[in-house]
């Protein structure tokens, strides 16, 4: 459209939406040709978004080896920056999620909930404690 010719990030957003219908329809390499496109494109970010839904379709196709071989692309692009902080937010979480399904070594390991070395094991105390402090750190503290 002409829009998507003045605008590349709308045209990566149609792009990807294409891809998401083909897939839908069941059309793997339909999608996965709109997914290099979404690559393809001059948008910041775009390029990895682009490579973690094809690893997304490779998975499908079940070929793993490929679909971890991008995802591992992608992670290290990610973490070498480049990309808005939304989105590499967003991607690193679903990159690494799906690298540890794949291969639990490719990643760190996940912090587990509560934050800490001991985890959501916090005694009662120790909970309290915090919550005394945030109340005191808080405007108008107690």
């Amino acid at each position: 459209s002409t829009l998507a010719g003045a605008d590349a990030d709308v045209k990566g957003r149609a792009v990807e939406g294409m891809g998401f219908a083909k897939e839908a329809k069941g059309d793997l390499d339909g999608a996965l040709a709109h997914f290099k496109e979404l690559e393809s494109i001059d948008v910041r970010g775009f390029k990895e978004l682009g490579m973690y839904h094809q690893a997304r379709i490779h998975l499908a196709k079940s070929d793993k080896e490929k679909a971890k071989e991008l995802l591992k692309t992608v992670r290290e692009k990610l973490t070498a920056g480049g990309t808005s902080e939304k989105l590499s937010s967003y991607l690193e979480a679903v990159v690494d999620t799906a690298l540890r399904e794949l291969d639990p070594s490719a990643v760190p390991a996940q912090m587990p909930l509560g934050g800490g070395p001991k985890g959501s094991t916090l005694t009662p105390e120790e909970l309290q404690r915090l919550i005394e402090q945030a109340k005191k750190k808080a405007p108008g503290g107690q």
